[in-house]
Formats: structure tokens, C-alpha cells, sequence
């Protein structure tokens, strides 16, 4: 499945706005009341190598979004749920990354699992890169709930750390 049409940024009395913060070849982030949520899905038509490097845009993309004010983006939710079951070591690596990267920036990370095996290595990373700020979930709408509930008040834009990029451009 690929990323939302053209309904996915929408404004209506009352409601919030939805805009799309980046996307790549196989991701999407969006941010909503504060709330920053990165949907990753499944590209079985591109290479392991395009797959690693739209792994790094995203790691980029996050980054730059730790460097913004913590009231405009406070909390992020990782949605895995139509991503791969399982990955190779450049993607695990991102994936260590950006869990650090929101670590480090102090911002919550609510990580939603479609199955076991994401499941099991998405808790090793978090145990590791994520400990005090990563929560794992099955459904999206929890995730959602509790990340809100953990933004934090005004303060100023963490410092975003510098990305190896191990090799990959």
C-alpha cells in the first residue's frame, strides 16, 4: 500500500490540520495536534539498496524534525504496520537510529507492531535506543493516545545529533 491521496491533509471548522512533513519511497510523516506520525509500508518491487536508502531519507527526515520547537512536534508515533516483518542490517541500523535520535531529543516514541517478529526485534531496539522515551503498541489508536498524553510543554528545539550515514548517501 502506498502513502494517503490527496484527502490526507484536511481542515474543517474545528478539526486540526493534517500536513505532510516529508515523505519518501516507502514512508510518510505527518503532523497533527503536535503529534508526529511516520508510516512506513512495504515496497517488494524495489531493491534491498533502494529500500536501505529510503531507510536513510527517513532517518534524515526525522532529524530534521527533532530540530524544530518540542510544542509543534512533541511526540512521534512509528506506524510499522504494513512495513516488512523483518529487514535487513542497514534498515536495523536506521532503525536504531532514529529511536535514538527521539531518545536524545527527549521526544516520545509510541512504536506500533503488525505481528511477533516486528514485534520482538522493534523491542530490542527500543530496550536498547529507546528505553525511557519508547512504547510499543498494537493498535494505532493507543499509540496515538498515549503520545499525546507524553508531549511535553514549551521548550526549546533540541539539538538534533549528527547521523552516521554509514557508508550511504
Amino acid at each position: 500500500m502506498g502513502p494517503p491521496d490527496d484527502s490526507s491533509i484536511r481542515e474543517t471548522a474545528g478539526a486540526s490540520v493534517r500536513r505532510i512533513y516529508e515523505s519518501g519511497g516507502n514512508f510518510e510523516i505527518a503532523i497533527e495536534r503536535g503529534l508526529a506520525t511516520c508510516r512506513v509500508w512495504s515496497r517488494p518491487d524495489v531493491s534491498r539498496e533502494d529500500g536501505a536508502r529510503f531507510a536513510l531519507h527517513n532517518v534524515e527526515a526525522l532529524q530534521r524534525l527533532v530540530g524544530e520547537a518540542v510544542t509543534a512536534v512533541g511526540a512521534v508515533v512509528l506506524d510499522l504496520r504494513q512495513a516488512p516483518s523483518s529487514w535487513g542490517s542497514v534498515t536495523q541500523s536506521c532503525l536504531e537510529r532514529m529511536l535514538a535520535i527521539l531518545e536524545s531529543a527527549h521526544r516520545a516514541i509510541a512504536i506500533v507492531c503488525d505481528n511477533e517478529m516486528q514485534r520482538e526485534q522493534m523491542r530490542r531496539i527500543q530496550k536498547i535506543h529507546a528505553k525511557t522515551q519508547g512504547m510499543l503498541f498494537d493498535s494505532l489508536d493507543d499509540a496515538e493516545a498515549w503520545a499525546l498524553a507524553r508531549r511535553p510543554g514549551p521548550l526549546q528545539a533540541a539539538a538534533a545529533p549528527n547521523i552516521d550515514r554509514g557508508g550511504y548517501r
